[in-house]
């Protein structure tokens, strides 16, 4: 049994910038992307702080060949054009 279970991500966007439909959406297409299908997740889009969030929760070992994730623990900051993404 792994140690870590499962990996805990947040993706935040400015107020105002995106409606909850929009962040949950362009979430989906950036975990689809980002984890290619391997690896089961849960997203969760709150606005209880003021602006829309995501909380991205992904199992450690992808069900194809059961390999742990890898991390380089490094913060993931990016900034994403959202017209491109939620198209």
């Amino acid at each position: 049994m792994p140690k870590v279970i499962a990996r805990h991500l947040i993706q935040s966007f400015d107020v105002g910038e995106v409606s909850p439909e929009q962040a949950h959406k362009i979430g989906k297409q950036f975990v689809d992307e980002w984890l290619k299908g391997r690896y089961e997740y849960v997203i969760a889009t709150h606005i209880d702080k003021g602006h829309c969030h995501n909380h991205i929760i992904f199992n450690a070992v992808n069900y194809v060949d059961f390999h742990a994730y890898r991390s380089n623990k490094q913060p993931c900051m990016m900034d994403l054009p959202i017209g491109q993404i939620a198209a």
